[in-house]
């Protein structure tokens, strides 16, 4: 199983876009504070392009999100 289909990583995903939707922004404006076009976010929360460590704290901080926390809750969710 790869782990983009895992529930543990699609709860992730599911966490970020929450999050980005209740800060009310666009995946345009998620992806233009990134240096990223909107297709790019598109693909990580759809899962079609995995996230990385990197990308994922760049994420947060763009969320303010506290990464470790949120690590914290996916390795329980393994």
């Amino acid at each position: 199983m790869k782990a983009t289909h895992t529930p543990g990583y699609q709860w992730l995903l599911d966490e970020l876009i929450a999050k980005r939707k209740a800060l009310g922004l666009t995946q345009t404006d998620l992806g233009a504070t990134l240096g990223r076009p909107q297709s790019y976010i598109a693909k990580l929360e759809s899962g079609e392009k995995q996230l990385d460590l990197m990308e994922f704290l760049s994420l947060a901080e763009a969320l303010k999100l506290d990464a470790v926390s949120y690590v914290g809750k996916l390795i329980e969710k393994l």
